[in-house]
């Protein structure tokens, strides 16, 4: 292609040489750059509470809505204060996600310990996708996908045994009394 420079383009002057009123310029059109864009474009989990300590599934899809194709990517799950995880949060998985053609979604499950010691609060498990941005992307701004969980503290219940014990006798008759230590 070429990018043409015109003076006098519309002839409104009369010029002694009107032949060399242009100067082109060589230009070439590449095609626009073909970009992946991963997005947690689904998720749910087993259950909208849990104790800390505890165990539960986070369900997700990993969709690519970029017109370039991913390679595998890392994906992470984290237990966040708020909708958007960083990497103080607690990380609670590390995970590959398989390569995605434009349009192409990957499923999963996976389980995820509630870390001990969490306080009783209001979080969300976030599930970021291309976590460690090792991919380029259309945008790179829409990799989280934040669902709530209520922690709750777990009951710490007695566990109460007798462990040693004994007899003043082993025999005796009906109404008769025995003494017992423990």
């Amino acid at each position: 292609y070429y990018i043409v420079v015109t003076a006098n383009a519309d002839g409104a002057l009369t010029e002694s040489n009107g032949n060399n009123n242009q100067y082109p310029m060589a230009f070439t059109v590449t095609a626009a750059t073909q970009l992946p864009d991963l997005i947690v474009s689904t998720g749910s989990l087993s259950a909208s509470s849990a104790n800390a300590g505890s165990q539960i599934t986070v369900n997700y899809t990993v969709k690519n809505q970029g017109t370039g194709s991913a390679a595998a990517s890392t994906t992470r799950i984290r237990l966040a204060a708020n909708q958007t995880a960083t990497t103080n949060d607690p990380l609670l998985l590390t995970f590959t996600t398989p390569a995605l053609s434009a349009g192409a979604t990957s499923t999963g499950s996976q389980a995820v310990t509630i870390p001990s010691g969490t306080t009783a609060g209001n979080y969300y498990i976030v599930v970021t996708a291309n976590a460690d941005g090792a991919l380029t992307e259309s945008n790179g701004s829409n990799n989280q996908y934040p669902m709530a969980l209520a922690v709750t503290a777990a009951t710490q219940l007695p566990d109460l045994i007798v462990s040693t014990g004994s007899l003043s006798t082993s025999s005796g008759s009906a109404g008769s009394q025995i003494t017992i230590n423990y």
